[in-house]
């Protein structure tokens, strides 16, 4: 999971989790890109795409590639951070959040104890880690290390 992002789409009258690496929004109304060397898909406004890969500023949506261009498209990169580290209590103790929520402490890491990051989240300006346990704060004056 930490490889991917999701994303919800909507296919035939039912919701789809859809695990992929970035997604692609097109904000023009069409456009048309090669598909090897006979056909020319189009892709219309306001439907969303797949991207398998990033190469050179190309993008590979499926079975073709598409120059990327920010004016007509929003392509949502995948966070690459500090997920999938490993983060290590160095702090005495540190409170494990229940939520995206500063005011929902439900438990108390000590120092030594170790979790995977599942993801970076931002609250009120601050940020948090995701972990199975929950969330913790990322605050550098906690000296919180990070493994690769």
């Amino acid at each position: 999971m930490n490889k991917f992002n999701e994303i919800r789409l909507l296919l035939c009258g039912h919701i789809h989790k859809v695990r992929a690496l970035y997604f692609l929004f097109i904000f023009h109304f069409s456009l048309d890109f090669p598909k090897g060397w006979a056909k020319t898909p189009k892709l219309n406004k306001p439907e969303s795409y797949i991207v398998w890969e990033e190469r050179e500023g190309w993008l590979n949506v499926g079975n073709s590639w598409i120059k990327y261009d920010p004016s007509y498209i929003f392509f949502a990169r995948r966070h690459k951070g500090n997920v999938g580290r490993l983060v290590v209590v160095n702090t005495k103790e540190l409170w494990v959040y229940g939520s995206a929520d500063w005011n929902d402490k439900s438990k108390i890491v000590k120092k030594g104890e170790a979790f995977t990051i599942l993801d970076e989240l931002q609250v009120n300006g601050s940020n948090l880690y995701k972990c199975k346990i929950g969330r913790m704060t990322n605050n550098p004056k906690l000296n919180l290390n990070i493994s690769f």
